[in-house]
């Protein structure tokens, strides 16, 4: 099974529920480093920024407008096209922010921006396997 296999029709969605959107974020962020070990002090403070807001679980539309325009001001306005390891995380941190919640979203936005991050950190195709068993790990100790 594929990730987005996976994420589109093996998960249960009850995990796509708002309760678990820190679970989520978490998962993409600890999976990030799988690009690669390119970061930058930008791409630090705004992933510790995310940490702390899943910590407290105050995750709210302004924080993700905020963590959007801080990647459009670091990154530029041609970030969405960058394939780099660092461009690709800055783009998992633009997914995440999309995701957030906001007026009139629904849990299929947010499940497409978990799937859009998950997809750019396996933007080569061949982390399928470890990003689906962190996933299932993770899925199992919320159960417990």
């Amino acid at each position: 099974m594929t990730l987005d296999d996976f994420l589109l029709e093996g998960l249960d969605y009850v995990f796509m529920d708002a309760r678990y959107m820190c679970f989520w974020i978490t998962t993409i962020l600890e999976a990030m480093p799988l690009l690669g070990p390119e970061s930058d002090a930008g791409l630090e403070r705004l992933c510790t920024i995310l940490y702390d807001h899943c910590a407290t679980n105050t995750l709210s539309a302004p924080l993700g407008k905020q963590v959007y325009q801080e990647v459009i001001a670091l990154r530029g306005l041609g970030s969405s096209s960058d394939n780099s390891c660092l461009g690709l995380k800055y783009r998992c941190l633009k997914a995440i922010a999309a995701g957030l919640p906001r007026e009139n979203s629904d849990g299929e936005d947010w499940q497409y921006c978990i799937l859009t991050a998950f997809q750019l950190i396996n933007y080569d195709g061949d982390k399928d396997e470890v990003l689906l068993e962190r996933i299932k790990r993770g899925l199992r100790d919320l159960r417990t």
